[in-house]
């Protein structure tokens, strides 16, 4: 976006822009290019905190602790037998409390428009698409 001006007034090409409030609006314009660069970034981070969970001790040993939710969660053979998919993640927050049912709020009926009103304003559509069909180039339609 900040190609064309950006998405805000702050919008600098091809700058870094930091409000007074500490906001920074990045204005990059080559941001295709960066993109490869970030995913492998990310996906070396992910593999350096799998092989974490992974050799716990630090001694190069790998470790399958199936306590562990991440591990447990990627595993998908263990010693010959399939143990995908993992069984769901018991989470420990409290649930919430049942809220009150909002008060109903009445509405009054709409009375029906008259058939003849339907028809008439039909009838207009199609002779105001007839009308711009005709003076409108071949290309357009």
């Amino acid at each position: 976006a900040a190609q064309n001006g950006g998405n805000c007034e702050y919008t600098v090409p091809g700058e870094i822009f930091t409000t007074e409030n500490g906001v920074k609006v990045i204005g990059y314009t080559d941001l295709p290019g960066r993109l490869p660069t970030q995913s492998s970034q990310l996906y070396g981070t992910n593999l350096v905190n799998l092989l974490k969970l992974l050799c716990k001790e630090k001694d190069g040993n790998i470790t399958v602790d199936f306590d562990d939710v991440v591990i447990r969660g990627v595993t998908v053979i263990r010693a010959g037998e399939i143990t995908w998919p993992a069984p769901p993640i018991q989470v420990s927050a409290q649930p919430q409390a049942a809220q009150k049912a909002a008060p109903e709020v009445k509405t009054e009926e709409k009375c029906a428009c008259s058939p003849w009103r339907k028809y008439a304003l039909m009838a207009l559509a199609i002779i105001l698409f007839g009308w711009l069909a005709s003076v409108a180039p071949k290309e357009f339609l």
